[in-house]
């Protein structure tokens, strides 16, 4: 089967930055299949791109590679207040400072997940998950900007992945991913509480309740 590569980001659709990520991974992996699960992520809203790549996933065959580009911290270091809003890049846990977030490769059971370590691959970090910081300069473009990750990091490490390179091969281990709180139903008295997370163009919503 031809390798299945998934997008999800807060690009939008009326920039060229997507074509362009599209256009790295198939320079690397020409046969890839490249979805798109969703362009359309409110602007820097970690949460709720986790809550959907975590909606989708399942349904996705084994092998493969979903990349999360929704990166508020690229190119510049944030805050303790920024990360734990659930909207900002990664600052490390009781640190004495704001640091720049690293890139991640999570290798699942069955599939494999590339993004910032800011939170959004919270809902993959399962026991069994193995992450790796992506460091190795074989696997990124030659010269990495400042403000375009997407492009110069997390498409090319995902091609090579679905190429077939071994995940441990892109960088160290990340012992200890950074992990976000995903909101939770609260019960209070008889009734159970929760939020909404995202409405969808036909007016479905998706909540902290679990099916």
């Amino acid at each position: 089967m031809r390798p299945v590569i998934t997008l999800t980001t807060d690009f939008g659709l009326d920039d060229p930055f997507v074509g362009i990520m599209k256009g790295v991974i198939l320079n690397i992996v020409p046969d890839a299949q490249i979805v798109d699960i969703t362009h359309e992520i409110e602007p820097q809203n970690i949460t709720q791109a986790a809550l959907i790549l975590n909606a989708a996933y399942p349904w996705f065959p084994r092998k493969t590679v979903h990349v999360v580009v929704v990166d508020p911290g690229v190119g510049g270091n944030i805050t303790n207040k920024e990360k734990s809003s659930g909207k900002s890049s990664e600052k490390k846990p009781g640190g004495p400072g704001p640091v720049i977030r690293r890139a991640m490769v999570v290798q699942s059971k069955f599939q494999t997940f590339v993004g910032p370590d800011n939170g959004v691959l919270t809902p993959v970090l399962f026991r069994e998950s193995r992450a790796y910081e992506i460091t190795n300069k074989k696997y990124i473009h030659r010269n990495v900007s400042n403000t375009f990750h997407g492009r110069d990091v997390f498409a090319p490490c995902a091609g090579w992945i679905a190429s077939g390179v071994q995940h441990s091969k892109v960088g160290p281990r990340v012992l200890k991913p950074v992990r976000i709180d995903l909101p939770q139903p609260t019960l209070k008295g008889s009734t159970l509480h929760g939020e909404i997370i995202h409405i969808d163009h036909f007016g479905n919503l998706t909540t902290s309740f679990s099916s």
